[in-house]
Order: C-alpha cells, then structure tokens, then sequence
C-alpha cells in the first residue's frame, strides 16, 4: 500500500482512501422552475468548489395523505 493510505474495513470488503465515497443528500426547495433553478445552481456551486459529482438526480411527488376524521 501507498504511503499516505489507509484502509477501513466496510462490511466484507476493505475501502482506501483512493476510491470515491458516494454521499445521499435529500433537500427540499420551492416549487416550480423556481426550485429547479435552485437545485441546478447548487449542483453547479458542489462541482465548480467541492469537486462534488451528481450522479443521480431525482423528483419525488409525495402525495397529501388522505384526510381522516375521528369515527371514520
């Protein structure tokens, strides 16, 4: 192993510091092209001063749950 490496032990394999870490963020925004602009400018600024990648972007459309009354 290189100098200046180490190795951590992730269920049944070993990780150096030379592969890429993968992170899960989930955000909220404002809706409309608002937030899409919103969530463009965020993925450009991780790139441009974190070296930051997307590698998977995704909307969900969470539903309003159904409204139910006490003796329902």
């Amino acid at each position: 192993m290189a100098a200046g490496t180490w190795t951590a032990i992730t269920g049944d394999r070993a990780m150096t510091t030379e592969q890429k870490q993968i992170f899960v963020l989930r955000t909220s925004g404002p809706p409309g092209a608002t937030g899409i602009q919103a969530l463009r400018a965020l993925l450009k600024t991780l790139l441009k001063r974190h070296k930051f990648r997307a590698l998977d972007v995704r909307e969900e459309h969470h539903d309003a749950p159904p409204h139910h009354t006490i003796g329902d």
